[in-house]
C-alpha cells in the first residue's frame, strides 16, 4: 500500500507491505525508499513521521525499514531514526558493504547487501551475499560476528550446493 507523502529530495517513496527477504520476511511492516538528498526542511520530516504513525501495525512487529540511497552526511538521518524510535518503532537499513555513516549504528537492524567477492566492512544483523553474475561464487571474508549470512539465488544447484558445504559459516538461501 503506497502512502501518500509530498515531493521532495530526501524520501522517494513510502509504503507499508510485507517484507520479502531475510529473517523478517512475511513481516508487513513500512518501507521508506530514500532517494539521496538531504532533508529539505523540519516540516517535510515532520509530515512523513505522522503519515507512518497512522499506518496500523501488529504491536509486536512495529517495522520501518529504509531502502534506496542515502548520504552519509545527512544530519537529519539521526533525529528520524531517533524520532521513529520515540514512537516505538523497530528500525531497520538496508546498505551496501561499501556504505558508512556516523549514524549507521542508530538503527536497530542492520543489512548489508554485499556483491563484492573480497571484504565485508561492517558487522550487521544480516548480511546479504549477492555476487555479480560473472565471478565465481565464493565467500567473502567477514567481520568476527557476521551475523545471520544469505546467499541470493539465481545460481545453479551445484555451485551453490558446493558453496553452502564447504564455506565455514551457515547460509540461507535469500
Amino acid at each position: 500500500m503506497k502512502i501518500d507523502c509530498i515531493k521532495n529530495t530526501w524520501v522517494r517513496e513510502i509504503n507499508a507491505d510485507f517484507i520479502r527477504e531475510g529473517f523478517w520476511a512475511g513481516t508487513y511492516a513500512i518501507s521508506i525508499d530514500f532517494a539521496g538528498g538531504d532533508c529539505p526542511n523540519d516540516d517535510v520530516m515532520a509530515e512523513i513521521l505522522s503519515k507512518v504513525r497512522t499506518v496500523e501495525l501488529s504491536s509486536s512487529s512495529r517495522i520501518v525499514r529504509f531502502t534506496g540511497l542515502f548520504n552519509p552526511k545527512d544530519a537529519d538521518m539521526r533525529l528520524f531514526v531517533h524520532s521513529l524510535k520515540n514512537y516505538g518503532f523497530s528500525v531497520q537499513i538496508i546498505v551496501p558493504s561499501s556504505f558508512s555513516a556516523e549514524w549507521l549504528d542508530k538503527f536497530d537492524w542492520v543489512i548489508i547487501r554485499n556483491d563484492r567477492d573480497d571484504i565485508v566492512l561492517h558487522n550487521a544483523n544480516e548480511i546479504w551475499h549477492c555476487p555479480r553474475d560473472t565471478s565465481v561464487l565464493k565467500e567473502p571474508t567477514l567481520p568476527l560476528k557476521p551475523g545471520l549470512l544469505y546467499l541470493t539465488k539465481g545460481r545453479s544447484l551445484t555451485e551453490t550446493v558446493k558453496f553452502i558445504t564447504s564455506s565455514k559459516y551457515l547460509w540461507r538461501l535469500l
